[in-house]
């Protein structure tokens, strides 16, 4: 799954999923709640620390959990625009290198405000 933060609104937490994901599906089907709660946990690998063996080997990261409330997105635009946070998270400018989503692919992606 993937991520993105918002630079404008930085308590924005967006994540990105297919509707078939069993986890956006289980936070889409609490449509009874206006903002179900979901616990998200994120990892970033800073570096690989390799020893002469397996053994001795580790990892650099950093982690956190999140509480939060869950929105799922259903504006277009306000998806469009997670979508570019979050494609442009992965590669700077890739968003408007490549084509833009057809609204199959928008109907098919699942966007949670968090």
């Amino acid at each position: 799954m993937l991520y993105a933060l918002d630079d404008e609104q930085p308590d924005i937490l967006y994540l990105h999923g297919a509707i078939n994901n069993a986890m956006m599906r289980s936070v889409v089907a609490q449509s009874d709640s206006p903002m179900p709660p979901v616990c998200v946990q994120v990892t970033l690998l800073d570096g690989l620390v390799l020893g002469l063996s397996t053994f001795h080997s580790s990892c650099n990261y950093r982690s956190c959990s999140a509480y939060c409330r869950a929105l799922p997105l259903t504006d277009d635009e306000e998806k469009l625009h997670a979508l570019k946070l979050i494609s442009n998270h992965m590669v700077d400018g890739r968003f408007d290198q490549a084509r833009s989503p057809t609204k199959a692919e928008l109907k098919a992606t699942t966007v949670l405000k968090l």
